[in-house]
């Protein structure tokens, strides 16, 4: 008798459980609990569709229903997150194919056939590097019709810096990368290279530079290319002061998820330091207008600067912007001819990461 109210109380158990699983994306989408948002997931995600009386909509309903209920069922952050530790942490499996996990808890970016660069299978097509010296030559053309200088920079993608904690299977190929192409090609037509690889190798030994589990270099990275950038612009323009000690800028760190983790699918617990250097004193004054960033410093003796950049160019904004009187950093590397003209500056950096060179294509110039 005793045996069968067990089995009858654990029936009832296995049926309540059961029907709360069911029950519980439903419940936790009617609450909003444990969704992903769409910066979480680097992608819009799928809308309520909309049922109107043309037919079309009507057909269209379970289609959309189904893309609105996996982007947006209750404790899916949590579902994507175990699965994501089940399979990085204990089968040592990437989530995603745009992320290679690598040794000791280093994750590299693979999408857009970056790492093909490293093994040596992505090399520059029949006219591909034609066209990206051509660009480049362009814009230097332009500028110096108008007595601005022109430098470009091109930082390192981090497992140009980092190789040691790429998994075996990515293995360095015999020719030479985009980037080690690009720089030579340049350099053979009169294109001045600020090349920071050096640098960042060398200073490997004083502490960490690239964030682990993010596809960018952290403070100390930015920090090391601000010393090759400013070294190297001093020698023009001797009115510029040296690169400032270290000691002049002060840490800013918080905890955040770096955006390789975001796209495993691990995002609770697994936050990592993100570190920036900020001026103690006299910094200059910024404010943001749209993609630009605009800092100015009260001397008039300091030349002026336009940087068209991309994400990599964040933690350098702080530290470059000490040098000059006014400086411009636009979001773009597309050459704006009108921006040139209204703020005449006496010199532009083109900043591009090394990723973003196996894309294949260059950016827009003047004509």
């Amino acid at each position: 008798m005793r045996f069968r109210r067990c089995q009858v109380v654990l029936d009832i158990a296995s049926v309540v459980i059961f029907a709360a699983a069911l029950s519980a994306p439903l419940v936790g989408m009617w609450a909003g609990l444990g969704q992903l948002q769409a910066q979480e997931e680097k992608r819009r995600l799928a809308p309520l569709p909309i049922v109107t009386p043309d037919p079309r909509s009507w057909a269209a309903a379970p289609s959309a229903f189904t893309a609105y209920f996996y982007d947006h069922f209750g404790f899916r952050k949590t579902l994507v997150h175990v699965d994501a530790l089940v399979k990085i942490k204990v089968l040592g499996e990437s989530t995603s194919p745009d992320v290679v996990v690598g040794e000791q808890g280093w994750l590299y970016y693979s999408a857009a056939h970056s790492l093909d660069s490293y093994r040596g299978v992505a090399s520059f097509g029949p006219g591909e590097l034609h066209q990206w010296t051509t660009a480049l030559g362009r814009m230097r053309d332009w500028l110096a019709s108008r007595n601005i200088r022109f430098y470009v920079i091109l930082p390192p993608d981090k497992h140009t810096i980092y190789p040691e904690y790429l998994p075996a299977s990515v293995k360095r190929g015999a020719a030479a990368t985009r980037l080690e192409t690009l720089i030579t090609a340049l350099r053979q037509t009169n294109i001045d290279v600020i090349d920071i690889r050096d640098n960042l190798l060398r200073a490997k030994s004083t502490g960490l530079l690239y964030h682990r589990t993010d596809t960018h270099w952290n403070g100390n990275g930015g920090y090391v290319a601000y010393e090759a950038i400013v070294s190297e612009l001093s020698r023009a323009f001797p009115r510029m002061h040296p690169p400032y000690p270290r000691s002049d800028f002060k840490p800013w760190a918080r905890r955040v998820t770096g955006d390789l983790n975001s796209m495993l699918g691990l995002t609770r617990g697994y936050e990592e330091e993100i570190m920036v250097l900020v001026p103690r004193k006299d910094a200059a004054l910024q404010h943001a207008d749209g993609k630009l960033v605009i800092t100015e410093r009260n001397d008039p003796q300091l030349p002026r600067m336009v940087m068209m950049r991309d994400s990599f160019a964040n933690f350098l904004i702080t530290l470059l912007s000490q040098h000059f009187s006014r400086a411009v950093f636009i979001w773009d590397n597309n050459f704006d001819p009108a921006l040139m003209e209204r703020e005449r500056p006496d010199l532009v950096l083109f900043e591009l990461v090394e990723r973003r060179l196996v894309e294949g294509v260059p950016p827009l110039a003047p004509g």
